[in-house]
């Protein structure tokens, strides 16, 4: 646990530290202190071991083609990086380093122009955890990243760059060809921004949460979800030989309400915050609202959370934005009511960071240097 807590609470120091030095930086480029912070995140977690169960799928992929293997059910940009690391016999640890510095240089680079996010972005994605599923799902957050940094094409209206950027996706998880329908959607300056409604929506996806219709929906769009990409889970709701996949009977404790509470201060401030920013802001709201809904009526199916990522995975993009709204406004006004929010935001992913150390040996947190790989276990 020493190791672990030392690892990340070292990498988040030395990242806010470049996030803030690099935040005064005016030049349209992430700037040369981030570009290093993410170089050296990029290494440690490239020498991380069991991020998660893809994790070590990828990894016996990866040494599979290192001895000529063919991955034939590999999306064609994945498996020729791959393939490319392989054929220079590169170690792993470069190969799964170099995924997530494109990660997270993409993230970074989609708000270049934004700097002052930077610290709060970097908060919310260390101290929020969101690495676990960065560098476990790396083909599905590859093609994230990537539809992110498409979304500014919407509000440009450049249909083809925007199709560009979802077929790069694409390369990287098949799923991301549905992100096209997003293109005639949001073309239209349409936002949700009836507070009293949005509360109602969540109000009833709460209500309706602990209703198990994950199995029922999911194998009638068992066609659907085989063609983007989600042939593995599809067999295991249909043979049922995972209830997880389509149990809603999951534990939940400090991080689950933590979560809820989060999203309902998000929402509270999201008309406000939105004010702030450009029409992609108000774009990837409206996404994370969307997905907000979609995450608690079904909450705990992990087959229904991947493509709920496209959405949902814009949650710690807007509570960045937002702890960036409530500062500014404390600082600037001196509004209690925002210094509150702001420091319960905090709070917040603070508690997310604390119950997500707690049950290290559960949810694949714990850091394991490559080189102990014997110590990886889960309970």
């Amino acid at each position: 646990m020493i190791q672990t807590l030392f690892v990340y609470l070292f990498l988040t120091f030395f990242l806010l530290f470049f996030a803030k030095y690099t935040s005064s930086v005016k030049q349209k480029s992430i700037g040369y202190p981030m570009f290093i912070g993410l170089l050296i995140y990029s290494v440690v977690f490239g020498m991380r071991y069991g991020v998660g169960m893809d994790h070590l799928s990828y990894l016996d992929d990866y040494l599979d083609i290192s001895k000529g293997g063919e991955h034939n059910q590999m999306e064609k940009g994945f498996f020729y990086i791959s393939k490319l690391f392989a054929f220079f016999d590169f170690h792993y640890v470069l190969y799964f380093s170099f995924f997530a510095f494109v990660q997270l240089f993409v993230l970074y680079y989609v708000f270049r122009c934004r700097k002052r996010v930077y610290v709060w972005l970097t908060y919310t994605f260390m101290i929020g955890c969101v690495w676990l599923s960065f560098m476990n799902g790396i083909r599905q957050i590859t093609a994230f990243v990537f539809f992110m940094f498409s979304i500014k094409f919407i509000t440009q209206h450049k249909f083809w760059k925007y199709v560009g950027c979802i077929f790069i996706a694409s390369l990287f998880h098949k799923s991301a060809v549905v992100l096209l329908i997003f293109y005639p959607i949001f073309k239209q300056k349409l936002f949700f921004s009836n507070l009293i409604f949005q509360f109602f929506l969540l109000i009833s996806a709460l209500i309706i949460m602990n209703i198990n219709v994950i199995q029922d929906v999911f194998v009638k769009l068992e066609i659907i979800g085989r063609f983007i990409g989600y042939e593995g889970y599809t067999d295991m709701v249909v043979n049922h030989f995972d209830s997880l996949l389509f149990s809603m009977e999951r534990n939940r404790g400090i991080g689950f309400y933590s979560i809820l509470l989060i999203d309902m201060i998000l929402i509270l401030y999201s008309n406000e915050t939105r004010k702030q920013f450009d029409h992609s802001y108000g774009i990837m709201y409206n996404l994370y609202f969307v997905g907000v809904l979609w995450h608690y009526v079904f909450n705990g199916s992990v087959i229904m959370g991947r493509p709920n990522y496209y959405m949902y995975g814009f949650q710690f993009v807007i509570a960045a934005h937002t702890l960036l709204y409530l500062f500014n406004q404390y600082k600037c006004n001196r509004i209690r009511s925002k210094l509150y929010s702001f420091l319960g935001l905090v709070f917040l992913y603070f508690l997310i960071f604390c119950a997500t150390m707690y049950r290290m040996d559960e949810n694949t947190s714990r850091f394991i240097f490559f080189w102990q790989k014997e110590l990886y276990y889960l309970k």
